[in-house]
């Protein structure tokens, strides 16, 4: 894919006024960039690791984006503040036969509106397309800068 359809690819991503949970966002740089795609775009933040959580709060201060970005310590299973979204933006680790990735797809349900996309950034997309499938519809792979971005829609 090319640099001008990347871009492309991106910029539709996130239209003005999204809800957006970064799931799993380590130090915040995908939602960093969501936030900073489109006007009004809100970022929900989970991780299971608190020294993740500090420093994507610190890096939405220092990209003038703390207003628009909340963080949150995954605990119990619980998306506070997540459900609603139009996008969630997940890239869960690759290890543990997918049941991280179980976990992810699990939380990416419970937090999508109707309508609401997925996006995940996998190496192994073969298990998402499926997994996804289940309960979500338009499901399919796209390669973006040697990964593969297997995204899907709430019915």
């Amino acid at each position: 894919m090319s640099d001008r359809k990347d871009m492309e690819l991106i910029a539709e991503l996130v239209p003005p006024g999204s809800r957006v949970l970064d799931l799993g966002c380590g130090a915040g740089a995908v939602g960093f960039a969501a936030a900073l795609r489109a006007a009004d775009v809100a970022v929900h933040a989970i991780d299971s690791m608190p020294r993740a959580l500090d420093c994507a709060s610190r890096g939405a201060a220092a990209n003038g984006i703390a207003e628009r970005h909340s963080v949150q310590l995954a605990a119990g299973g619980e998306v506070r503040g997540g459900g609603g979204s139009d996008l969630v933006l997940a890239n869960p680790p690759y290890y543990s036969q997918h049941a991280i990735a179980e976990i992810f797809v699990r939380f990416a349900l419970r937090a999508l509106k109707p309508g609401g996309r997925v996006h995940v950034v996998t190496k192994q997309p073969e298990w998402f397309l499926e997994r996804l499938a289940r309960d979500l519809a338009q499901v399919r792979a796209r390669e973006l800068r040697g990964y593969a971005v297997v995204e899907a829609r709430r019915k």
